[in-house]
């Protein structure tokens, strides 16, 4: 998964979640087991805290984001929802649009209320992306732009080393 290696020549603490199918995490095993760590305190155990993903994951990242209050965000291509009353235009995924984005853990720009920055990476050029994108530019996150990588960019950002320098900085 995208993030696997991430820091590991670093000795950063990591925690991945890995999906055996395309879920969104939006399961209720994955919003207990949140639950416990934010009731746990358990992000409290770091200084710095980096939450990363892309596309589902980068939604995943930021919607589970609220457990970890303080951290940094780094979400590349995220989806905000797919509840087709706000994000009908999408028609990506047609097949998890049945998934529940309304209840919690739900829409994710309003669940990076607590990070402390957010960041937004994405191609303009993919128009589904950009308009998710700016569902999170009206809740605050910084938004960038990244023209010419299209779906690849998350692999492109990993591949090159950019990834791990901007989680370092």
């Amino acid at each position: 998964p995208l993030g696997w290696t991430l820091g590991a020549d670093r000795d950063w603490s990591r925690l991945v979640l890995v999906a055996r199918r395309q879920s969104w995490f939006r399961d209720p095993e994955v919003y207990r087991y949140f639950d416990r760590l934010a009731d746990d305190g358990f992000f409290d155990e770091f200084d710095r805290v980096v939450v990363c993903g892309a596309g589902s994951c980068g939604y995943a990242a930021a919607a589970f984001s609220v457990a970890a209050p303080g951290a940094t965000l780094i979400l590349t291509a995220p989806q905000a929802t797919l509840t087709p009353a706000l994000a009908g235009w999408d028609r990506r995924f047609s097949g998890s649009r049945r998934l529940d984005f309304t209840s919690r853990y739900g829409y994710a720009p309003d669940m990076t209320e607590a990070a402390a920055r957010t960041f937004v990476i994405h191609d303009p050029a993919t128009p589904e992306d950009a308009m998710h994108a700016a569902l999170f530019g009206v809740a605050g996150a910084e938004v960038i732009r990244a023209r010419h990588h299209g779906a690849r960019l998350a692999e492109n950002l990993e591949a090159s080393g950019a990834l791990a320098q901007i989680v370092a900085a």
